[in-house]
């Protein structure tokens, strides 16, 4: 008897978690880079099953389900050949708002966090010249 019981509440208990679980609010938001939508960026809502991929458009809607809803809530973006974003925010506040998001080439961040070690050396195209000695003769052969 003890044990249906507990069966009966356990099993009350799971699809009351999974009733909440159904229950989504969206977040929609744009994706850009250089003022220009990005298309085929993954949005994931970390920790979670929750994700989407951005339009043509540069448009994504991701779900947010209830037990969230009242948390800070971390979504990765992430697109090949750009700076992953990991931005962090109260789910709630951004129920009825459009996140727009700027992504970053790595080439350009590359170019921007580039510090030069060698100040002698020309910094807009950071090229050593040498010369070219394999015409000049042996100084051991005389």
């Amino acid at each position: 008897m003890f044990l249906r019981a507990l069966l009966l509440t356990i099993t009350c208990l799971s699809f009351q978690l999974d009733a909440q679980e159904l229950q989504t609010k969206s977040i929609k938001g744009i994706i850009t880079s250089n003022k220009k939508p990005l298309y085929d960026v993954s949005v994931v809502l970390n920790g979670t099953k929750y994700f989407a991929i951005t339009d043509k458009h540069g448009k994504f809607e991701i779900d947010v389900p209830k037990y969230l809803w009242d948390e800070e809530i971390f979504i990765i973006f992430r697109c090949k050949g750009y700076e992953d974003n990991l931005v962090q925010f109260l789910a709630e506040d951004h129920f009825h708002k459009k996140l727009k998001v700027e992504m970053k080439d790595k080439f350009e961040s590359a170019i921007e966090n580039y510090i030069n070690p060698d100040t002698a050396v020309i910094e807009f195209n950071n090229i050593i010249r040498s010369k070219d000695v394999s015409k000049e003769e042996n100084p051991s052969n005389e």
